[in-house]
């Protein structure tokens, strides 16, 4: 668990337990985003996003969700999660999202 979190640093301050046992509490909190949102979850997402005026939330999904008109009914496809997971944006996607 260790290997690549640690530096010289946390080891001579004693902040190695504490690091880890960070990591292990955000691999615990960890959410995949959904694979696909229909057309009326996403819109309710982003209506959300725009009432509470967070930016990071909107953008995550504009970056992240296509949609996809070959599926019926149409569908917002997740396409780049890889762009939103750079940004860090999507762990504060996670924290406010609510249970369908």
């Amino acid at each position: 668990m260790r290997w690549g979190i640690s530096t010289n640093q946390a080891f001579e301050e004693n902040r190695v337990i504490e690091l880890c046992m960070n990591e292990i509490e955000n691999c615990r909190n960890y959410r995949a985003p959904p694979s696909m949102l229909s057309e009326s979850e996403y819109n309710d997402a982003t209506r959300r996003a725009k009432e509470e005026q967070n930016k990071s939330i909107l953008e995550a999904l504009q970056i992240s969700y296509h949609l996809n008109n070959n599926l019926k009914p149409s569908s917002y496809v997740l396409f780049a999660q890889n762009k939103i997971n750079e940004k860090g944006i999507f762990r504060s996607l996670q924290c406010n999202s609510k249970p369908h």
